[in-house]
C-alpha cells in the first residue's frame, strides 16, 4: 500500500514535475451573471406553466444574452425609471416566442 499524501497539492506538483497536463479547476467565466441566467430560466418557466402558455424551452435558450445584455456593465444601457430616455440602449427581440423572458427583467 502506497503511503497516504500529507500536502493536498502534492499530487499536483508531482504530475506538474513529470510534464504531465494537470487539469485546471473550472471556473465559470460568466460567475454571477450565470446565476441570473438560471433565474430568468426558471422565472420563464413558472411563468410558461402558470399562463399556460408561452414557450419556456426558447426562453431558456436566450437566458445567458439577456442576463449579459441586461445585468452585465458592459451590457445595455436602460434606465427603467425613464423609458423614454433617448440615451437609452433599445433591443429588438425578433425571437418572439422567447417574449415571456422580457416579463421578468
Amino acid at each position: 500500500m502506497p503511503p497516504k499524501r500529507k500536502n493536498p497539492e502534492a499530487k499536483t506538483e508531482d504530475a506538474a514535475e513529470a510534464g504531465k497536463k494537470v487539469a485546471s479547476p473550472k471556473v465559470d467565466p460568466m460567475g454571477p451573471l450565470s446565476d441570473m441566467a438560471m433565474k430568468l430560466r426558471i422565472h420563464s418557466v413558472k411563468m410558461c406553466e402558470a399562463s399556460k402558455s408561452g414557450h419556456p424551452t426558447t426562453c431558456s435558450s436566450i437566458a445567458e444574452i439577456m442576463a449579459a445584455l441586461f445585468f452585465d456593465p458592459s451590457g445595455m444601457t436602460y434606465d427603467p425609471l425613464h423609458p423614454e430616455n433617448m440615451m437609452n440602449d433599445r433591443l429588438v427581440l425578433s425571437k418572439g416566442h422567447a417574449a415571456p423572458i422580457l416579463c421578468k427583467l
